[in-house]
């Protein structure tokens, strides 16, 4: 029998898009005449690979957008991640801090980095890290040393923390960096889902030391693959830009590279994609913002569920929706996936807590309650900027 609560989630997306609506993703990208004519642009120049002057554009219209004066385009925001990791020279075999409640590609970035993820517990408001956990775990592993800050359990340094900004919404970003100075971390912030979101007009990834964004398909403006770096530090922008180009000395002719590098620059043909989408970001986050106010009132009254809007972030981007379970439906998470998907909504959990996935099982976590419950309750339903 079909659960009334996913029965309800047909009926708002059959009012939105008609009775006999199509497949209705999770999140699908919205392209116009834009995109067609700078990728046509790009193949009439030939210029297709990792030069071209949409990739030098792209970088200019991310800055511009964040209100810094470069940022550094890169494949993918994995890899964004691994080359921050790089470009703060956080030492292999070193553990870095991540909730356990994230996209795997964080936990991914860490590991082959050469380092070492430490997972951690989230708070139920923002479902970033939660400061005061992470104070009490760090106050009972850490040892200072003239070698650094050390975890007495392992032995390893513990070298750097990576909040992460889950469904464009900051997390408590302002705490964590007082905890990451009390214990001499560096700070990587993950906002690969935050591109436009902002609190009190700062663009999210600002605040730490590197900020990564990402550009795949399902994010709110994209470029089909692709990720950015982004910092108010111009040197560490010159650093990562320089290892994403294969550490590859200026020469007109000469191949020489000073230091190990990575061939992480994003192509022309996707820095195209991205100049298009980013011209039309404005629009989005007006689309986006009038789908989860519309959202958050069909499910104001609906008992068992509440609708996920943390007052965190002045001016969220409303990346992906969702709907938390109350106590009663807690039971039915499968069976209400399950409807949905047959109907045609593409509804999703949230992600597996990372350290339960059988590749991280055996890394240093603090204990975890709360990032474990999130996963039995929460529900990402469509939000496509293309919906109202």
């Amino acid at each position: 029998m079909e659960h009334p609560l996913s029965k309800y989630i047909c009926q708002i997306y059959s009012e939105i898009l008609g009775k006999q609506h199509e497949f209705v993703p999770l999140h699908e990208p919205v392209f116009t005449d834009k995109e067609h004519e700078y990728l046509k642009d790009c193949i009439n120049t030939t210029f297709v690979s990792s030069v071209g002057k949409y990739v030098d554009l792209f970088e200019k219209k991310i800055a511009e957008y964040c209100g810094i004066e470069n940022s550094v385009v890169v494949v993918n925001g994995t890899c964004a991640i691994n080359l921050a990791i790089k470009a703060l020279n956080l030492p292999e075999s070193s553990e870095i801090i991540l909730p356990a409640i994230t996209f795997v590609g964080t936990a991914s970035a860490i590991v082959q980095s050469g380092c070492i993820p430490n997972f951690v517990d989230i708070e139920n408001e923002t479902f970033g890290i939660d400061p005061k956990k992470l104070d009490e775990y760090l106050s009972e592993i850490v040892a200072f040393t003239p070698e650094g800050t050390i975890n007495k359990n392992t032995k390893n340094k513990i070298s750097g923390i990576i909040p992460v900004h889950i469904f464009g919404y900051q997390c408590k970003i302002d705490e964590i960096l007082i905890i990451a100075k009390k214990y001499k971390l560096k700070v990587i912030e993950d906002s690969a889902e935050a591109m436009g979101s902002k609190n009190n007009d700062i663009h999210l990834g600002l605040k730490g030391d590197l900020g990564i964004i990402s550009f795949n398909g399902n994010k709110i403006i994209t470029s089909g693959n692709g990720g950015a770096l982004i910092s108010k530090n111009n040197d560490l922008l010159k650093k990562a830009k320089h290892l994403s180009t294969t550490a590859k000395l200026n020469h007109p002719w000469k191949y020489q590279h000073d230091e190990i590098g990575f061939n992480y620059r994003l192509s022309n043909l996707s820095s195209a994609v991205g100049c298009a989408q980013i011209e039309k970001l404005s629009f989005f986050l007006e689309k986006k913002q009038k789908l989860a106010l519309f959202l958050q009132n069909k499910f104001k009254n609906f008992k068992g569920v509440k609708f996920h809007h943390p007052k965190t972030t002045s001016s969220p981007n409303n990346w992906l929706n969702a709907i938390l379970l109350e106590d009663n439906f807690i039971k039915d998470l499968d069976l209400i996936l399950d409807d949905c998907n047959k109907n045609n909504i593409m509804a999703r959990p949230i992600w597996e807590p990372l350290h339960k996935l059988k590749p991280y099982k055996s890394f240093p976590k603090s204990n975890i309650k709360e990032a474990v419950l999130l996963s039995k309750r929460l529900i990402n339903i469509p939000s496509s900027a293309n919906l109202l």
